[in-house]
Parts: C-alpha cells; structure tokens; sequence
C-alpha cells in the first residue's frame, strides 16, 4: 500500500500484480455508481454484477496464485 500512495506503480507490481487490477476493479465499480446516482434515467451495465465475474475473478487469483509458485522463469517474474 505504501507504494501505491507514492505512486510507485512498478514496485507495487513487484509485490503483487493483482494488485492494480483489483484497483482498478474498485475505482471503475465507484464511477458507474456514481454515474447511475448522476443519471439515473440511463441504464449503465456493471461489468462487476454480472453474474459471470465472480468466477472469472476467481479462476484468475487461483492460476496467479498456482503459477506464482512454480520456479520456472516465466513464472518467477510473479513472485517478489
């Protein structure tokens, strides 16, 4: 969190590359909220209610998780 604040972004990276996507998850779910409240007589569909999200969210942190630790090359640029 440290390095976010001081907008560090690669070195935010280098602890957890999930990190500035689920940020950027949180960030974009507070904008269509605040655009329904803005206008609410437009229909804005939110990515994050599908019902499909939770699932691809899911399978995404378990194949970054599994691939995060096997000590190969490619995979070794997850971990810190």
């Amino acid at each position: 969190m440290h390095s976010i604040l001081h907008l560090h972004f690669l070195e935010t990276l280098s602890f957890n590359a999930l990190f500035i996507p689920g940020l950027l998850i949180f960030f974009y779910n507070l904008l269509i909220k605040a655009l329904q409240k803005i206008h609410p007589e437009k229909e804005i569909n939110n990515m994050v209610y599908h019902p499909k999200f939770p699932i691809i969210v899911l399978i995404t942190v378990l194949a970054f998780w599994l691939f995060r630790n096997i000590p190969v090359y490619p995979f070794t640029i997850l971990a810190p």
